[in-house]
């Protein structure tokens, strides 16, 4: 196991989205929207839809200009045979106090990203290009379901310390947002 002090700088973009098609979350007797064929009962991970088809389609433009976040802080890169791991600490001036936010994947799966945080806010994220993934949202005064639906994973995290996300993020039945998220790290001086 290798543990290394890293400068993190993430960017991140959320735009609200118009509902104008089907939610990310699937109700009632309507079905996927994006099943092409019955799986017999097989279990399966659900695919989400190709960032070129009608899944684009789905939400009207952006309702107001993106919300650009920067962040700058230091953390840890966590290595081992198996695993890889970012870990740092975020303070919320949102009045929830910090949060322990780790950033993970198996190094067999690199494709698949977990965002595990833990402490006044608490969530279990899951990032896996062209997947939805159904996750909670906990914070002091409610819990939400989440769904994330995962257009690109790009992570060259141990090879050119970047890690790009794109995805649609929608709480159940509330509002649905575009976010991207571009991670790089450096050595901490």
């Amino acid at each position: 196991m290798t543990r290394r002090k890293v400068m993190i700088r993430m960017l991140s973009t959320r735009s609200g989205l118009s509902k104008n098609g089907m939610p990310l979350f699937f109700e009632g007797d309507a079905g996927d929207p994006y099943e092409d064929e019955e799986l017999d009962g097989e279990d399966v991970e659900e695919e989400a839809p190709r960032a070129n088809s009608h899944f684009e389609d789905l939400f009207s433009s952006a309702e107001d200009e993106p919300e650009v976040t920067e962040m700058l802080v230091e953390g840890r890169l966590v290595t081992t045979t198996h695993r890889v791991e970012l870990m740092y600490e975020e303070l919320h001036d949102d009045g929830f106090g910090a949060s322990i936010t780790k950033i993970g994947f198996d190094r067999a799966c690199p494709e698949m990203v977990t965002l595990l945080r833990s402490g006044t806010i608490n969530t279990a994220l899951v990032f896996e290009s062209r997947k939805r993934h159904l996750c909670i949202y906990n914070v002091p005064s409610a819990d939400f379901e989440i769904c994330i639906s995962t257009v690109l994973v790009d992570n060259r995290l141990l090879t050119d310390g970047v890690l790009n996300l794109d995805y649609y993020m929608e709480i159940h039945g509330v509002q649905t947002d575009h976010c991207k998220m571009e991670l790089t790290i450096r050595d901490a001086e």
